[in-house]
């Protein structure tokens, strides 16, 4: 009923005299033709009532009431600001809890589809061309033979992983900021490519630059055992 009220009610309604404007009309840069001289007919601008703001008001309602209803609350969806990624799981897990008999409701409808599905497979299909391993020909196959009633069959239904890029790339950041994760190039191997232009240009620059860094410890290593050695090739000498 208030849907309906704001519907008939909200908006504006305008009520002009027919005897001085013939038309009236809402187009842009569109003339409205009055009888008689118009100084004398209109002598200001008009301007409607605004729109009511339950409009909105009623829209935004509905938004809401519809997510609550279906669960889809910011938690859920993920539009929270915890410290970390465990937290946003717990969030989220908590606020499906109330809907636990529904969602398992639907993954026992997905089994059952699973399960009429292979059966509709080996009664209707018959004998059918299925694509052969490896590059191999076409071969033939009798889906009549399939043994649906004695399958031993469990269907495995759940949610998704949590898992998006952005989360990624905080984890990586956490791990690299505390010391974990210590090797640049595998932080860069991890990242999206999306995320940094000339991901690969970067990563083989460090390669070389750790090649160059270890050839320079190796000469000076080389080096210093070199200058170890010398004396004692003199005192041999002498």
């Amino acid at each position: 009923m208030a849907m309906q009220s704001v519907k008939l009610m909200a908006f504006p309604k305008i009520f002009y005299d027919r005897s001085r404007i013939g038309e009236w009309t809402n187009k842009l840069d569109d003339a409205i033709g009055v009888p008689g001289d118009p100084q004398n007919q209109v002598y200001t601008g008009f301007r409607a009532p605004d729109m009511s703001a339950q409009v909105i008001q009623m829209i935004d309602r509905t938004i809401e009431y519809t997510k609550e209803t279906m669960g889809a609350s910011d938690a859920a969806l993920g539009n929270v600001r915890p410290d970390n990624t465990s937290a946003i799981i717990a969030v989220q897990k908590a606020a499906a809890a109330p809907l636990e008999i529904q969602r398992l409701a639907y993954f026992r409808f997905v089994e059952d589809s699973v399960r009429i599905m292979l059966d509709m497979i080996s009664s209707c299909y018959g004998l059918r061309l299925i694509p052969g391993g490896q590059g191999a020909a076409p071969r033939a196959f009798d889906f009549g033979a399939v043994n649906y009633p004695g399958m031993r069959l469990k269907v495995d239904v759940g949610t998704s992983a949590y898992w998006s890029e952005l989360t990624q790339i905080q984890t990586l950041d956490n791990l690299f900021a505390k010391g974990i994760l210590t090797d640049a190039i595998a932080y860069l191997e991890r990242i999206p490519d999306s995320y940094i232009k000339g991901k690969q240009e970067i990563i083989e620059g460090l390669k070389e630059k750790m090649a160059l860094e270890q050839e320079q410890i190796r000469r000076e290593a080389e080096l210093r055992n070199a200058q170890a050695a010398a004396p004692q090739m003199t005192d041999i000498a002498r």
